[in-house]
């Protein structure tokens, strides 16, 4: 199932609600894309030590809005367009 990983609550996405509506959560890894943009600017306030402490979480399974996956979790980027054009 692909979720944005820059998403609010992920147990609340169309992907999880599928899965879980088919009760397909042991058969199901869990992808959260676009896990440069889920970084948090005010972590600093939130007593967080990095911007991707909720990405973190995520992955962990520790965050209240992930559902609990066996085959877990893992965090996928766009490669970055900026560094192929400085290297050709």
């Amino acid at each position: 199932a692909v979720v944005p990983a820059n998403i609010t609550r992920v147990r609340d996405s169309q992907a999880m609600q599928l899965v879980q509506a088919n009760k397909k959560e042991g058969v199901t890894l869990g992808v959260l894309a676009k896990a440069d943009l889920a970084h948090d600017p005010r972590f600093k306030q939130r007593k967080q030590s990095t911007p991707y402490w909720e990405l973190e979480k995520r992955l962990a399974g520790e965050a209240d809005d992930v559902i609990s996956l066996p085959n877990g979790w893992v965090a996928v980027k766009n490669r970055d367009t900026l560094v192929e054009e400085e290297e050709a």
